[in-house]
Order: structure tokens, then C-alpha cells, then sequence
């Protein structure tokens, strides 16, 4: 479960900027008792968050957020085994500030997996890793916070013994400067950092612009019966029309370059799956508005929307979510979306009955109509706004005294909230040129 995700230095933030799913202690009774969580661990009192909207005009820094989390989650799966010692780290800094032009970008989060905390961050620059760091806690009352590691820019002054294969790769110089020793350890089958590596496995992180990225998830899950009749269903119960999917077997699709996750997918590479093409059935009616005995036929590729094809991609990531109780981070979530179908699968994760198992969706939008208490509380909605100087902050709507009865929606776009595009004359535009025709 995702604690909090703070970084800093990264594309558009120049300062540091924390991201949490730790519930605050307001009261938005409409929807407390679906989006907030307790804690599965026995006695713990911690409360987090099952969804957040992340919420910007365009350019203000919203998919650099999402950037964040995708380039921590690469960085760590590829750093000691896709690159070598001469190689750069392809991190992208804030540029339009001399402060920090030469300065590393720093990553940290904070999760909780199954019976421990965990408090691991780095900061690297083009040409190494210039620090890292992983703490433990126990989930027991009063337990103490654990330093396994640090390390400085050149050095691992302390390594703790619970790290026990991590400690022996630093004596035996075995991590490269532009390598994480917790990518190196994991390697070597290191206990702690193969925990944290099973974490990672349960954060995803995709496009909402390019669902064909993990439309080759979906549909290998369609192999499987049960799991087909559930997709089937999801896409069903959308109102799309289709009453049934099927997949015909022909050319290779590569599985593992259309996972819901990267494809740089920590999991081992499969063998691909034999697809041709996708077929959608819909119900044909006679002249008596009677269904006939047999659906048509249609190529889902070429006849279905770009919508339904987009929420037909979604089903594998969202199912395997929900099914696992993972972390699912969406940029642009209601891109070709109705705003309905969007609310509808927001609820499902929000929902104690559809999420049992305490998943998480992180997602960016435009899409306001969910700017509503009776969508989010205050603590679930995120904004970012960009300054004059090129930077985004990064803040949540539980930052401001708002009324019980307020209208989020209308508030933030009469700019309450800010994070709102501030928009110059265009009306000059086209009495320049005007001008200049006439001329």
C-alpha cells in the first residue's frame, strides 16, 4: 500500500514536492466510509486513502508527476542491469533554474508491505547515484525506524546486518556508481530488497493517451475462460453494446511488450502468444425489434470506438488491480471516457464490495464533474499549478477551508484553488493579422 511519494529536481518541479494517501483527520461524511482504509494489519490505526484525483491546467505538471513515479519504479528494475559503468542515468532535471541545473533529483516513497514499513529513496544525476537510503519499521506499537543503509556520493558509510547480502555486494565493490546497491542486492536474491521489488510488481503506472500500450495485457487475459467472461462482463455493464469478445489465433504478439505495467516489467520475459485479431459481438434485431438467434460480427479495431476501445484496455490493468490489491497510477484517466463511465470506475476501487483487498488508483484529469464531495473528500483531490518561473507545486484541496456546502467544481474554475490556466488576449491574434492583410 502507497504510503507517500516525495521527489524533487524532476522535469517541471524544482522543489520538493510530497504526494500522500494518508487520510487527514477531516470529516467529508458523504463518502468517509468508501475512500478511506484502515490499515489490514491487526491494531494498526493507519488510515489511507483507496483513490486521488490529481487535478491542472494543461503544461502545469500533472503527467511530469506521473513521470515521477514511472522513472523511480525503471530506474530501480533496470539501473544494475540495462546500463554500464560508462553509461548515463537518462534523469531529467529542472533546467530553467541555476540552482538546480547541477544538482541531482531526488526520489523517495514510503509503503507499507505486508508486516513492515519501508523508507527508500535516492538522488541521482546523469552521471551516478549520488544517494541512496532504505529504512524499516516494524508495524508494532512504538517500533523504531531502522536504518538498513545509506550511502553518500561516494561511500556506504553504513550498511546494517539485517542486509545481509546487500552488505557483502558493498564489501566487495560490487555496485557501480551509476547502479542502486538495492538493484544490485536483489540481484543477488538479497530478503529485503526482493520485498521491496515485490512491492514494485504491484505499482503500475500507464497511459490514458495509449491504451494500445496495454491493450496486449487484456487480451491475453481473454485466454483464460473465467477471466474472459469477467472482461466480458466489465465491458457489458459499461452500456457499449457488445454482448460478447472473442480473440482468433494467428500472429505472434510479444506478452511481455503489452503487460498493464512498463515494459521494462520486472517479471521474467514470456513467450508470446499467438493473436490475430479481435472480434466484438452485437445484437441484430428484425423488423419486429426481435433479437435474432445470431449477433453480428464486427472487427472490435476497426468498429468499436476509441473510447470502448480505450475502456476495453483498461479491464486487464483495473481487474488485476482490484483482484490483487495493487497500486495503479493513470495519467489522463478520462481521456475518450464519458464523465460517468469514469465516476463508475472510480467507485469501484472506493467500494468495500469491489475492492476487498485495498487497491489504490492515482490518476490525473481534466475532467471536472468529479470535482464533487460526493465523488472525493478534500484530502483525495490534488492540484498543480505552475509558476511564472517555470515550476510546479504540487498541493491538495484539504489545504483550504472550504464550506460543507461548497461547490468544489465551480470553486476551482473560478480559480479559488488556483491551478487554473490564466489565458492572455487571443483576440489580438487575429487583429495582428488583420492588420497585416490589409496592409
Amino acid at each position: 500500500m502507497l504510503i507517500e511519494f516525495k521527489f524533487g529536481n524532476y522535469r517541471s518541479f524544482k522543489d520538493e514536492a510530497t504526494f500522500s494517501l494518508v487520510a487527514s483527520s477531516l470529516k467529508d461524511k458523504k463518502v468517509d466510509n468508501l475512500a478511506v482504509m484502515y490499515s489490514p494489519i491487526k491494531n494498526n490505526k493507519l488510515r489511507l486513502l483507496k483513490s486521488a484525483a490529481i487535478f491542472g491546467a494543461n503544461a502545469s505538471g500533472k503527467s511530469n508527476f506521473v513521470e515521477a513515479i514511472r522513472f523511480f519504479r525503471q530506474f530501480i528494475v533496470n539501473s544494475s542491469r540495462g546500463t554500464q559503468v560508462d553509461e548515463n542515468v537518462d534523469v531529467d532535471n529542472f533546467k530553467l533554474s541555476t540552482e538546480t541545473e547541477n544538482e541531482p533529483s531526488i526520489f523517495e516513497v514510503v509503503f507499507l508491505w505486508k508486516e513492515n514499513y519501508y523508507r527508500y529513496g535516492f538522488a541521482v544525476s546523469p552521471k551516478k547515484v549520488e544517494g541512496e537510503w532504505l529504512y524499516i519499521k516494524d508495524i508494532k506499537p512504538k517500533a523504531k525506524e531502522i536504518e538498513l543503509f545509506f550511502r553518500d556520493i561516494d561511500s556506504f558509510p553504513v550498511v546494517h546486518e539485517k542486509f545481509t547480502i546487500g552488505k557483502d555486494v558493498v564489501q566487495k565493490n560490487m555496485v557501480r556508481p551509476n547502479a542502486l546497491l538495492l538493484s544490485v542486492a536483489a540481484q543477488f536474491n538479497e530478503p529485503i530488497a526482493n520485498e521491496i521489488f515485490q512491492w514494485l510488481l504491484s505499482l503500475n503506472v500507464i497511459s490514458g493517451l495509449h491504451d494500445e500500450r496495454y491493450a496486449g495485457y487484456t487480451i491475453t487475459k481473454l485466454q483464460d475462460p473465467i477471466y474472459k467472461q469477467r472482461i466480458v462482463d466489465f465491458t457489458k455493464y459499461a452500456d457499449l453494446g457488445i454482448d460478447d469478445i472473442q480473440v482468433t489465433e494467428g500472429d505472434l504478439v510479444n506478452e511481455q511488450e503489452n503487460t498493464s505495467v512498463d515494459s521494462d516489467d520486472i517479471r521474467k520475459p514470456r513467450l508470446a502468444k499467438s493473436i490475430n485479431s479481435i472480434l466484438s459481438f452485437h445484437k441484430k434485431y428484425d423488423d419486429k425489434f426481435q433479437v435474432e438467434s445470431k449477433p453480428v460480427e464486427f472487427s472490435f479495431t476497426k468498429s468499436e470506438s476509441h473510447g470502448t476501445k480505450k475502456y476495453f484496455s483498461l479491464a486487464g490493468p483495473i481487474l488485476d488491480t482490484l483482484d490483487n490489491g495493487k497500486t495503479l497510477v493513470i495519467d489522463e484517466l478520462d481521456s475518450k471516457l464519458h464523465p460517468l463511465l469514469t465516476q463508475k470506475i472510480i467507485s469501484l476501487f472506493n467500494s468495500t464490495e469491489t475492492n476487498p483487498k485495498n487497491a489504490q488508483l492515482i490518476f490525473t484529469t481534466h475532467d471536472t464533474n468529479l470535482l464533487s464531495a460526493l465523488v472525493f473528500r478534500r484530502d483525495q483531490i490534488w492540484f498543480t499549478e505552475k509558476n511564472r518561473y517555470g515550476a510546479t507545486s504540487m498541493y491538495s484541496l484539504s489545504e483550504y477551508a472550504v464550506r460543507n456546502d461548497a461547490s468544489f467544481e465551480k470553486d476551482y474554475l473560478a480559480g479559488k484553488y488556483g491551478a487554473v490556466p490564466t489565458f492572455k488576449n487571443f483576440k489580438k491574434l487575429f487583429t495582428s493579422n488583420t492588420s497585416t492583410n490589409n496592409g
